[in-house]
């Protein structure tokens, strides 16, 4: 079927475009990333939790069509799977930071405007990620 090849060869360069520009703007996005984490220290981040931010960073800042929450609720989404049980506090703490950083930079042009940034859940996860969120300050 032509159009399930033509979905195949969009998924394979979305996947191309995002691994890219993660790879090329790696620095730039560690930038970001120490910024908006001050108090944790680098060293004991995880890898797969640096890695899933700065490929979020490439989705918000290079797939103008892709509304924000849903970029950040599907990379928390990764984080859970791939990650800790506390990484999608973390990850989805910091990836509020950077946004509102990315937006004072004039880097995220979104075609539709996206304001709810914040992930649904229960009061535990509320308060889970307020403590950890508080970490960030």
């Amino acid at each position: 079927d032509k159009s399930e090849e033509e979905a195949t060869e969009n998924d394979r360069d979305f996947t191309r475009n995002l691994f890219r520009n993660t790879i090329n703007h790696s620095d730039e996005y560690e930038g970001y990333i120490t910024k908006c984490s001050k108090n944790w220290d680098r060293d004991r981040l995880a890898f797969i939790d640096v890695l899933i931010i700065k490929m979020a960073m490439s989705e918000f800042i290079y797939c103008p069509s892709i509304p924000l929450r849903v970029s950040l609720n599907e990379y928390i989404e990764l984080s859970k799977e791939f990650s800790t049980e506390k990484s999608r506090l973390f990850v989805n703490g910091v990836l509020d930071r950077i946004i509102t950083e990315l937006r004072i930079d004039n880097k995220i042009h979104k075609t539709e405007d996206d304001d709810a940034l914040c992930f649904e859940s229960t009061d535990n996860d509320k308060e889970a990620y307020s403590h950890y969120h508080s970490h960030l300050e």
